[in-house]
């Protein structure tokens, strides 16, 4: 016995060495839509609540120390989160890049930007859109004859 590693443990160490230290334009290029977070970070915490509530689908990495100094190098900021979408730094939680996630989300752009760099189409992303307002106005005009509906039941009684 000894005190040397196998082969297979010293590939284990590399390949574990080479995923700590991925250049962040490369893992930023290898999903549509990424959030560097910390544990216990409430702002990373409420980003990734609002992109699932988007439906937005992203790759969460742990921004370790050594993470956090190349994403300062590349963003200027030394906080977390730091989203991107499509390559693009979209900012923070509130703000921060192209305005923040929150604010992003809001105007409909975060889901436009992750939708394109999933591959969709415009067209797509335009017809998705227009189906889920027209499924809305059925919704709320269902609703308002169901209310109709009872006021003149409730009129006839009367």
């Amino acid at each position: 016995m000894g005190d040397n590693p196998t082969e297979a443990q010293e590939a284990a160490i590399l390949a574990a060495r080479r995923q700590a230290y991925t250049p962040i334009a490369e893992i930023v290029a290898a999903a549509p839509v990424v959030v560097f977070s910390a544990e216990g970070c409430p702002f990373c915490d409420e980003a990734k609540a609002a992109l699932r509530g988007a439906g937005v689908a992203f790759t969460e990495v742990s921004a370790s120390d050594w993470r956090r100094a190349r994403l300062r190098e590349v963003t200027g900021s030394r906080t977390v989160p730091q989203v991107f979408a499509g390559g693009e730094f979209v900012g923070g939680c509130h703000d921060g890049g192209l305005g923040g996630t929150v604010p992003l989300l809001r105007m409909g752009l975060l889901q436009a930007m992750a939708a394109r760099a999933a591959g969709d189409s415009e067209r797509d992303w335009e017809k998705r859109e227009r189906d889920e307002v027209q499924a809305a106005a059925r919704a709320a005009a269902e609703n308002e004859l169901a209310r109709l509906r009872r006021q003149l039941a409730a009129e006839k009684k009367g």
